[in-house]
């Protein structure tokens, strides 16, 4: 293979990559992506003085990714968990990469690549009261079309506990309101699927705000909460929403002070967590529900006190029984190579 084509390779790659990205991860997520690899790139060519002609996938050898780690860190001075964000940022484009089975040790070798130790902080989400959950819920206008959308939103945040990239990555095929238990598919972290039962109240709202603002016969393919500028083939962003949402709270907050002065989306996802344990539910039970890989880890997301975790495992014991190709120029840098 001829070096031009080495940096086509990777090009073309890198290009089906985020658009992979910007259609199941959020848009922090896949901004991240990108500034990662770019950071990488200006690494390569003005650090290492490779060229664009010569640069291509088999570049991302250990050697090369653990001498840019050390730039990073001592270099750049960037923290640890940042330096370990950026190479893990790298390594998801190489396992994408690695469904070719030619590239698939590159890959491999990457994954071996050490990472920095790190301090562990907590970094808990304070969850919101059932009080305060319901006043949000009900400041958005639900004549109006974007407080039917933000009414809806939340309410589905908050009842399915589930990750606001999670929501706004909701097609209107992923939503079955006429079965005889009406649900929703989600995909969450590791590409692992969870379907999530609607309670009464969701679904009232869900049906009401397609009819109002997909009609009778929506799209399968469009996105339930879209955004409003690029169409219906566009997901809204985490970014506007938490702004929105914010909007909502000071409102909020004027008839319930005791509402915090900024929210972020996840909290809903927390709220909803603690306050199932703090009903009776077992841990295990929540778990699954959030779509976590262990207990353990829900029990740090949540923060649960010493004797919640004596319940909890109690409880758990007893349960034991993008776009089209564009054409290929001659990069004259390396970031080129990802524009």
């Amino acid at each position: 293979m001829k070096k031009r084509d080495n940096a086509y390779k990777f090009a073309n790659e890198f290009m089906k990559f985020m658009a992979n990205s910007y259609e199941r991860r959020s848009d922090y997520t896949s901004i991240g992506y990108k500034q990662s690899m770019t950071m990488f790139l200006d690494y390569a060519e003005n650090v290492k003085k490779v060229k664009p002609s010569s640069f291509g996938l088999e570049y991302f050898t250990y050697d090369n990714l653990t001498e840019y780690m050390c730039w990073l860190r001592y270099e750049k001075d960037l923290s640890p968990q940042t330096c370990n964000l950026r190479m893990s940022q790298i390594i998801a484009f190489l396992k994408f990469v690695a469904r070719d089975p030619h590239y698939r040790a590159i890959y491999m070798e990457a994954s071996y690549v050490a990472r920095f130790k790190v301090t562990v902080h907590d970094n808990i989400v304070g969850p919101l009261s059932k009080e305060a959950i319901k006043h949000l819920i009900a400041t958005p206008d639900a004549d109006t079309e974007t407080g039917l959308k933000y009414t809806t939103m939340l309410t589905l945040l908050y009842s399915t506990a589930t990750r606001i990239s999670e929501i706004l990555s909701l097609k209107i095929s992923d939503i079955f309101l006429g079965e005889p238990t009406p649900y929703i598919n989600v995909l969450g972290k590791g590409n692992r699927f969870r379907r999530l039962t609607l309670i009464k109240p969701v679904r009232k709202h869900l049906k009401s705000y397609i009819q109002k603002i997909h009609g009778e016969n929506p799209d399968p393919n469009n996105y339930l909460f879209f955004s409003r500028c690029k169409g219906k083939n566009k997901k809204s962003s985490t970014r506007s929403v938490n702004k929105q949402i914010n909007v909502y709270l000071s409102i909020a907050r004027k008839k319930y002070p005791e509402l915090p002065e900024h929210i972020h989306t996840h909290q809903f996802r927390h709220s909803m967590a603690t306050h199932l344990i703090d009903d009776g539910v077992n841990v295990f039970s929540v778990s699954k529900f959030l779509g976590h890989k262990s207990v353990s880890t829900t029990m740090k997301y949540i923060g649960i006190t010493p004797k919640m975790t004596e319940k909890a495992m109690t409880q758990i014991e007893s349960t034991s029984s993008l776009q089209m190709p564009q054409k290929w120029k001659k990069p004259a840098t390396l970031a080129d190579l990802i524009k």
